[in-house]
């Protein structure tokens, strides 16, 4: 989702109040609606007045400096801090009276680390100084600021009108919608920025409401466990920290919660469960991590548990996630790509190694976003994070920055995906700031050259040669790109057959530099402003300014509606408000308008120095010396204005080579960390090339064929792939998966569970996976007494299906279906096979129809799991077996010439998620092989020439020369 950063406080009340009070946080109780600023010529037209309000009398605009509100004081140090007492929401039930199936030992609770007053005076100032501003300057950004104030309150009035304590507000048709649990997602995600706007009467109107939300209930059946955590958690505390303490029921809420999230900490190896069904945990049943989780969901919790922990005085919440880290930190060195963590990880073993994709994209980003932050709320106590983080910049520079082609003149870089065995890098970078300001120009760039200034979701670049000189703009490369990439490829011709790519440019809108839209949404987010957001409070650049302006307008042009601001389906088509769609994420008011607004604020207005922020924007005050907080306040006695115009500050001239051999003095080591933190949040918001992860492999398997029983009638659907039968209760019927799963959730059908996920059948598969399939067929096949051969092969997949020809015979399915869709997981297929998807398709039965299961879901996932360990460790098997193979029987390892034919590896059987794990472990473990015995033949040869002392012949007469050699090492 987002990117943050975080910390907390250890200093004394008067020192913090002084600080404070040098913010500039506006302060009026009346926003201005879009209507009352001027000019017009500065921004669009605003958003047009709700339908369920009258008109507020406009009042003047007078440009001015904001009015600071009187803040209370901040909330005891946690040296002095007590545990709030606990809100119980339905006076039945509170989540801190569960009792724990493992829990941990009062004196194995890991403390909070202690920061030392020496440890906080060493953090340097992170925001750059900013400097006078003219007069014409000044009234431009405040009218800016007012215009973006205006758009949160159109769009807060109408979520407050519209659809008050749900979780969204529909923006097009009203009323609202539940999609995180039904606790007011939209509401305490705000939390926070009506604070920082100065709406002190909707802020106190909001914090009044939060007592109606019941963390003991849901309307949803699984707690995404990351989610609730960013964006309740964090909205509770960062509330809680901005208002100075002033509202205790914050902090009692968010203790609340806090205990209830603690719950899903309750497994074996204490690694929380991403998806919680929290209503079984309710009940008292024991639980496990799952399988399969993505690797931000564990991984991006420990800043809000941390200034929980810190403000309520308890130091589970840190225990909790603490743990977390320590394996994630053991591990970091044990992955396809040192450094990086894979996509998706095994929560429930605690292997964090075994995936190969990788990414600093969506389903990781907040990963490493939080381990530098973490440093900073601990106050420097502990160099774990800093050193975890160093190692995971180090591994992106080398495997996933690459720099596009495009027309402009402008250096930028923008981030990619990798999967073990691919590499798709194409150069390599020099300094941390400069790596920063290409990315955030990256991010600009897509803006800038979208169809309506707004940026898509995905969309694919063409990278440029590895060579610096060769990375020159061509139109005849860019429609080779379009060529090769373009979905119309095979309908768009000209009049004489060939592929009309101008046709295509035109047909999709493309832009110079743009080969593909992969997904053409926008969905309100706010990773790049939010990285533009950070640069220019690290830098000071003036020109960030009006280029961020640009986008606002962009974005609510295309976006606002009466009630609020819509998402888009299509940003690129030519009129993209007829793609509206009726939603709106909380994080549009929690994050994009914010960081919009702080961008015009004064840069005391939740200073980089005095908060870090969440992965939802959310800020968390840090730990500060009092004598680097008198210096603050020495420092900015007069009210600091931006600069602009200005000259562009010049950036520290720290190389990669400086940080990793650990050359800088402790104080540029903290700041280079924010600058690595602004490449970080400039990658994320960067459109990622596509492939194939897990998600995508499971939305595959929805195309698979089930069997269903209707609970209605209903008559054939006309679909591109052909009619569907009709319904017809009680009598079965064969449907996709994914119309199967529709009419699930929509109680007009139960999905029938193909034999092979019997329990007794899976039961015997295990057995043929760890034992051998000799026992469980004829002998007589075997040629193998122990089964040894068959032991280390995969259950054999299931024979080709025959359809019925309708005269009592069946013949085989023709050329036209597609092998991993046939009919292997309708009520009729075998018992004794899997199926291509059975890993997917079993946990998508597991989810969302485990009441049509012929077993206990617990009974059927244990098989489940004991099914895919013992086949991973045949992936492993059979990789390292090919390795071997490949060495032939000499001491030395095999020459490169045995190695560029490797013997076969047989994965006849294996499925399409098993696949997409293992192609990186085979690649790898097959490239590693063929390097060392590269290696040893060139050692070899140095030792024959040795011998020989002129080293002109090799025995047996052979002649070779230095270019054999180089062929052979794969120069």
């Amino acid at each position: 989702m987002a990117t943050r950063w975080n910390r907390r406080r250890l200093v004394a009340t008067f020192v913090v109040i002084g600080v404070i009070s040098l913010l500039y946080l506006q302060h009026d109780s009346g926003a201005l609606a879009p209507w009352d600023v001027p000019p017009s010529d500065i921004r669009p037209p605003g958003p047009p007045i709700p339908p369920t309000q009258e008109q507020p009398a406009p009042t003047p605009y007078v440009p001015g400096p904001p009015t600071p509100p009187p803040l209370a004081p901040p909330p005891s140090p946690p040296a002095q801090a007590a545990s709030p007492p606990p809100v119980v929401s339905s006076g039945k039930f509170h989540w801190s009276t569960l009792k724990l199936h493992y829990p941990i030992a009062p004196e194995q609770i890991k403390p909070l680390p202690s920061a030392s007053p020496e440890m906080l005076r060493a953090i340097p100032k992170i925001q750059y100084e900013f400097g006078a501003e003219t007069a014409e300057a000044k009234r431009v950004r405040l009218e800016r600021l007012a215009y973006v104030k205006a758009n949160f309150t159109h769009a807060w009035t109408g979520y407050k009108t519209q659809a008050w304590l749900k979780d969204e507000v529909r923006p097009i048709k009203g009323g609202g919608v539940e999609r995180f649990g039904g606790w007011a997602a939209t509401l305490v995600d705000s939390l926070d920025t009506l604070w920082i706007m100065g709406l002190t009467s909707e802020f106190e109107e909001a914090v009044a409401a939060i007592d109606k939300i019941d963390f003991t209930t849901s309307t949803e059946e699984e707690v995404n466990v990351f989610e609730t955590t960013i964006r309740y958690l964090g909205g509770f505390l960062a509330a809680y920290d901005l208002s100075g303490g002033k509202y205790p029921s914050l902090l009692q809420k968010a203790v609340e919660l806090g205990d209830m999230l603690y719950v899903a900490f309750d497994t074996p190896n204490h690694v929380p469960i991403a998806r919680w069904k929290y209503g079984e945990a309710r009940k008292g049943v024991s639980q496990k991590a799952s399988r399969m989780a993505l690797v931000s969901e564990p991984g991006s919790l420990s800043m809000e548990f941390t200034r929980l922990s810190q403000l309520s005085g308890n130091a589970k919440y840190y225990d909790a996630v603490q743990r977390v880290m320590d394996l994630f930190a053991d591990q970091q060195d044990r992955t396809f790509i040192p450094g990086l963590w894979p996509v998706t990880v095994n929560t429930e073993q605690g292997d964090f190694t075994g995936g190969s994709g990788f990414t600093i994209g969506g389903m990781a980003d907040s990963l490493y976003e939080y381990l530098p932050k973490e440093h900073l709320m601990l106050g420097g106590a502990s160099d774990q994070y800093r050193t975890m983080y160093l190692k995971a910049l180090a591994a992106m520079d080398a495997n996933l920055f690459f720099r596009p082609r495009t027309k402009s003149a402008r250096p930028m870089l923008f981030p990619g995906d990798k999967t073990v065995g691919r590499n798709i890098v194409a150069a390599q970078v020099a300094t941390d700031m400069e790596t920063a300001r290409q990315l955030v120009e990256g991010c600009l760039w897509g803006y800038e050259n979208a169809p309506n200034g707004i940026m898509p979701e995905i969309m694919e670049v063409s990278p440029c040669p590895r060579a610096e000189a060769e990375c020159v703009w061509s139109d005849k490369d860019w429609y080779g790109d379009v060529r090769r990439k373009s979905r119309l490829a095979s309908t768009t011709k000209d009049k004489d057959g060939a592929v009309d790519v101008a046709a295509i440019v035109e047909a999709e809108n493309l832009r110079p530099g743009i080969a593909r839209y992969d997904d053409t949404r926008y969905i309100l987010r706010p990773e790049a402003i939010e990285s533009i957001f950070v640069l220019y409070r690290l830098t000071g650049e003036a020109t960030l300014l009006d280029r961020a302006w640009a986008m606002f307008e962009a974005i609510v042009r295309t976006t606002t509606t009466p009630i609020a601001h819509a998402a888009l389906k299509d940003c690129t088509q030519t009129d993209p408000r007829a793609s509206m769609v009726d939603s709106m994420e909380s994080f549009w008011l929690a994050e994009t308008l914010k960081y919009f607004y702080l961008l015009y604020a004064s840069p005391d207005l939740v200073s980089l120095d005095e908060y870090v922020l969440n992965t939802e924007a959310h800020p968390l005050r840090r730990p500060r010396a009092r004598s680097y907080k008198q210096r603050t306040a020495t420092n900015h006695r007069h009210p600091p204005a931006h600069s602009q115009p200005h000259a562009t500050p010049t950036p520290p001239r720290w190389t990669r080579r400086d940080v990793f051999q650990w050359t800088l003095s402790p104080s540029a080591h903290l700041l280079t960390l924010f600058l690595h933190h602004a490449v970080i949040l400039a990658a994320m918001a960067l459109p990622l090339p596509p492939g194939i992860t897990p998600a995508e492999v499971s939305f595959l398997c929805e195309m698979e064929l089930v069997t269903v029983v209707p609970r209605q009638r209903l008559d054939p659907i006309h679909l591109l792939g052909g009619d569907t039968p009709p319904l017809r209760p009680p009598h079965r019927a064969v449907l996709p998966l994914w119309l199967a799963l529709l009419l699930k959730r929509q109680r007009r059908a139960s999905i029938v569970a193909p034999p092979w996920l019997h329990p007794s059948s899976l039961q015997e598969l295990v057995r043929i996976e760890t034992v051998g399939s000799s026992s469980s067929n004829n002998n007589n096949n075997n040629n193998n007494s122990g089964g040894t051969e068959d032991a280390s092969m995969f259950a054999p997949p299931p024979p080709p299906p025959r359809r019925a020809d309708g005269r009592g015979g069946a013949h085989a399915y023709g050329p036209t279906v597609s092998p991993p869709f046939l009919p292997s997981a309708t009520a009729d297929a075998p018992a004794g096979y899997l199926p291509y998807h059975w890993l997917e398709l079993a946990e998508i039965l597991l989810a969302h129809a485990p009441d049509d299961l012929p077993a206990p879901p617990g009974d059927v996932r244990g098989l489940l799991r004991d099914l895919a360990e013992a086949r991973a460790a045949k992936v492993r098997q059979l990789a390292v077996a090919a390795a071997v193979a490949s060495t032939g029987t000499s001491a030395h390892l095999a020459s490169s010439s045995q190695l560029d034919s490797p013997p076969l590896v047989n994965l006849r059987g294996i499925g399409a998620m098993e696949l997409a794990e293992s192609r990186g472990l085979v690649t790898a473990v097959h490239n590693g092989v063929r390097r060392l015995g590269a290696a040893a033949e060139a050692s070899r040869r140095d030792d024959d020439e040795a011998q020989l002392g002129d080293g002109s012949h090799r025995p047996g007469g052979q002649d070779y020369d230095d270019d054999d050699e180089d062929e052979d090492m794969g120069i």
